[in-house]
């Protein structure tokens, strides 16, 4: 009804005025329906059609067009009585069991302030495809929510929630054809595209719509957007502010592997940038350089700086074992996103944390489970009795986002006025900014680790 609605510039209220018997029947394949020539004659609300009489108008070709009897239009209209006028408005009744599906606008939504906690999930489950859905991202990511949301019940939280299937290629009509009237707040979907899509249609709506995992800069532009996933420019600006603290106009390595090479480009630019330093970018640790030299049997090494790029796990692996070979009084290692080898949390890393604080080193990471700490421990605990494992990525990302957006609401469901307040949850930080006069919200918290020497 949407699709065809637009393609002939008609509104969708027309198209049911015009053909009864498609308030009572769906819309389907080899159905001849008649298409209105102009749109706004009708609108239906409140269970009738509200026509505006135009002139050549009988009550016969009403009662005719609408599929009504006399009695029903008099009830309805009883200054009828005086007869039918050109501009008057008519109340026609629908059909009996008639079933009509009212179709949002873009831009035409505000959000209801009343006294409840109404959250929509909206995620491209593709439910057709059964055989993939338990290990698809998005049935992660709802896995990690539905326990967000079992803990914040526990804690008083009232909250009704409504979980959509975005499906593919069919946002729109599922945006339309969905009642979002008391709805405080979307969470979803997952790529860009269809956020986009979904912030335009809520757009200056006052419903905050929150992206988890896109965070393309084409998304600033949309008002009550929040961005929940920060930019890895945000994770590499910790570690040059690091650099930048104790530099000393060593040469600086950047080590990254193919798919970090602009976030290496990145770092490269502003730490030449603001630092005036001599940056080279390499791909294997093998390239990184520690000179030497040896006078009058005294070792004398000249001072490097190196950093990881990335979160590519084996090539963690080779730069901590690089490491090992360098002088470590001579050398500042730091890390940019985060893998295995750093995890200062899991007790079977210990020997590679004790190397690394032989070094000093510093990373920095969107994504940490401090599984030292009690709540931390408890929610790990539920994820392993009701799901059987530890939490997935996109398990942890779903648990975050969630439970994060619902606790920053009051008991009326609105969320934008307590967005700068810094949080930490499982595994993610949160702390919400307009930044650059964008118009969205970006969360640009991220977790910092120092291991300093013992």
């Amino acid at each position: 009804m949407y699709t065809i609605s637009k393609s002939y510039n008609v509104s969708t209220d027309d198209i049911y005025a015009e053909n009864p018997f498609l308030q009572t029947s769906q819309l389907k394949d080899g159905m001849v329906i008649s298409i209105p020539k102009k749109s706004g004659a009708v609108v239906i609300e409140e269970n009738t059609i509200n026509y505006v009489v135009q002139n050549g108008d009988s009550a016969y070709g009403i009662l005719e067009k609408y599929n009504t009897n006399l009695d029903e239009l008099l009830r309805l209209n009883p200054d009828l009585i005086n007869g039918l006028k050109a501009g008057m408005t008519l109340r026609i009744p629908l059909q009996q069991n008639a079933k009509i599906i009212k179709y949002g606008q873009a831009g035409k939504l505000k959000r209801a302030n009343d006294n409840e906690i109404n959250l929509a999930i909206l995620l491209p489950f593709d439910v057709q495809n059964n055989s993939q859905l338990k290990n698809s991202q998005a049935m992660q990511f709802f896995t990690g929510a539905k326990l967000a949301l079992t803990h914040l019940t526990k804690q008083g939280k009232n909250i009704n929630v409504k979980v959509i299937d975005s499906k593919n290629g069919l946002l729109q009509d599922i945006l339309s054809t969905n009642d979002f009237s008391k709805t405080d707040a979307v969470i979803g979907p997952l790529n860009t595209s269809d956020v986009t899509e979904v912030a335009n249609f809520f757009n200056n709506s006052n419903i905050a719509v929150i992206s988890p995992y896109a965070n393309d800069e084409s998304l600033n532009s949309f008002n009550n957007l929040l961005i929940s996933n920060p930019k890895e420019e945000v994770i590499a600006d910790q570690i040059i502010d690091e650099i930048g603290k104790n530099f000393a106009g060593e040469q600086v390595y950047l080590l990254s592997g193919r798919d970090d090479v602009e976030l290496a480009n990145y770092t490269k630019k502003q730490l030449e940038k603001q630092l005036k330093a001599n940056v080279v970018i390499v791909d294997n640790p093998s390239k990184i350089v520690q000179p030497h030299d040896k006078v009058n049997n005294e070792d004398y090494y000249t001072p490097i700086i190196s950093v990881l790029v990335g979160d590519d796990e084996t090539l963690g692996k080779q730069y901590l074992e690089k490491l090992k070979t360098f002088n470590k009084d001579n050398i500042k290692a730091y890390g940019i996103k985060a893998v295995s080898v750093y995890d200062v949390y899991n007790p079977e890393n210990a020997k590679n944390i004790d190397a690394f604080r032989e070094f000093g080193f510093v990373y920095s990471t969107a994504r940490l489970i401090n599984t030292r700490d009690a709540e931390v421990q408890n929610v790990l605990k539920d994820f392993k009795e009701i799901y059987c494992e530890f939490p997935t990525r996109y398990e942890q990302l779903g648990y975050d986002v969630t439970y994060d957006i619902v606790d920053r609401m009051n008991n009326k469901g609105d969320v934008t006025n307590n967005l700068s307040v810094e949080n930490t949850r499982l595994a993610s930080k949160f702390a919400y900014k307009k930044i650059n006069g964008n118009k969205a919200y970006t969360n640009d918290a991220s977790r910092i680790v120092r291991l300093p020497k013992k």
